[in-house]
């Protein structure tokens, strides 16, 4: 099982956790207020397991290597680039 399956559930095997936090919420009496704010650290934490928010990490270590390209006139071409560019967005790790 992947980060993702366990927090986010996967449609056949597990409901995953944030599915079940939800679905307790609903059964108890919860104010629209804490609702509110839970629900944004669980989109929050939802997000960064299936990988579509970057971490911090993930960002910096990104940032750095596009800096490098562009700012020390390496010998990166625009394919290279491009690759990079795609691959951290498309992982988004």
């Amino acid at each position: 099982m992947t980060i993702d399956e366990i927090i986010n559930g996967s449609s056949e095997k597990f409901t995953g956790l944030i599915p079940f936090i939800r679905d307790y919420m609903d059964n108890i009496e919860i104010d629209v207020d804490t609702r509110g704010t839970v629900k944004r650290y669980l989109d929050f934490i939802s997000m960064r397991a299936s990988g579509k928010l970057m971490t911090t990490a993930k960002y910096v270590s990104y940032q750095d290597l596009l800096g490098l390209c562009k700012t020390e006139q390496r010998d990166c071409s625009f394919e290279i680039l491009y690759a990079v560019e795609c691959k951290g967005k498309k992982s988004q790790l």
